[in-house]
Order: structure tokens, then C-alpha cells, then sequence
């Protein structure tokens, strides 16, 4: 979209030890004048399979009023660009956990 490189967000994190969750609330400081993006993921036990983890992803866009002519351009453009985002997180995500997994399953050294 013609901005710098470096892009600020403000991102909150929230452990919940005793319901076992994990979520992550976030939103864009650069350009917020122009686009207006509220992310918030959250980790919590399945209520279905007590032993696997439900992620729910979820985001809020808003394109601000004066650019009205373009809003529904820059809105998809946004959505597609943040599904791409999105999918490299999990990926990235996933391979942090798989290496804990594999660390945690590992026999101890002796």
C-alpha cells in the first residue's frame, strides 16, 4: 500500500492458567487513519476432545470513511492479504509446537 517497511502493532496476550486459555487481542498503530485492523486469537481446551486445542482466529477491518470510493478495493485486498498472514502464522505456529512436543517426548538425558 506504499508504506514503509516497518508497521507498528500493539499486541495484548492473556493467560488464563485455571480456564486454560491463551489469547491474543491486536491492532494496527501505522495506518490506522486510513485502515483500522482488531485481531484476536484464542487457544482453549475442545470442549469435544479435552486433549486437543481449539485456535480460533477472528479480525475486524475498517477502511475509514473517506476513502469510500475505494473501500470495498482496499477491504478485499486487506482480507485476502491477512487470510495469506494468517495461514503463515498457524504454519509457524505449528512448527514452534511440534519442536516442544518433540523436546517434551524426548527421553531424558542421563
Amino acid at each position: 500500500m506504499g508504506a514503509d517497511e516497518t508497521q507498528y502493532v500493539r499486541e495484548v496476550s492473556t493467560i488464563d492458567p485455571k480456564k486454560k486459555t491463551f489469547t491474543l487481542r491486536s491492532d494496527n498503530l501505522s495506518l490506522c487513519n486510513i485502515m483500522k485492523c482488531e485481531e484476536e486469537i484464542s487457544y482453549t481446551v475442545s470442549p469435544d476432545h479435552p486433549q486437543k486445542t481449539k485456535f480460533v482466529q477472528q479480525v475486524t477491518l475498517s477502511v475509514g470513511s473517506f476513502l469510500s470510493r475505494w473501500e470495498n478495493l482496499i477491504e478485499d485486498f486487506s482480507i485476502k492479504r491477512f487470510q495469506q498472514n494468517a495461514q503463515v502464522g498457524r504454519e509457524g505456529f505449528m512448527n514452534v509446537l511440534e519442536r516442544y512436543v518433540h523436546m517434551a517426548e524426548a527421553p531424558a538425558p542421563q
